[in-house]
């Protein structure tokens, strides 16, 4: 897991933290909620939200268990971010 700068800040990071917010949200899990369940501060789940965090798979993993939702959540084409 490591800070990404501007520079490399990708759409992919940015629409998969958009994602984890939407359903963190809608699931109406706190962020402090979410960060003690994949072992993440509230910093670090704030920067992950707005795609500055680049994650391993373990971490991956994780977020989806927590989520309840499949890996493919992350892949697919959103059109209303």
């Amino acid at each position: 897991m490591h800070l990404v700068s501007n520079r490399t800040h990708s759409f992919f990071l940015i629409n998969f933290g958009a994602t984890i917010k939407q359903l963190r949200i809608s699931d109406k899990i706190s962020r402090t909620q979410f960060g003690n369940a994949v072992g993440l501060s509230v910093f670090k789940v704030g920067q992950l939200e707005n795609g500055m965090l680049d994650i391993d798979l373990k971490l991956f993993y994780s977020i989806t268990k927590v989520l309840s939702v499949s890996p493919a959540t992350f892949f697919e084409i959103k059109e209303n971010l």
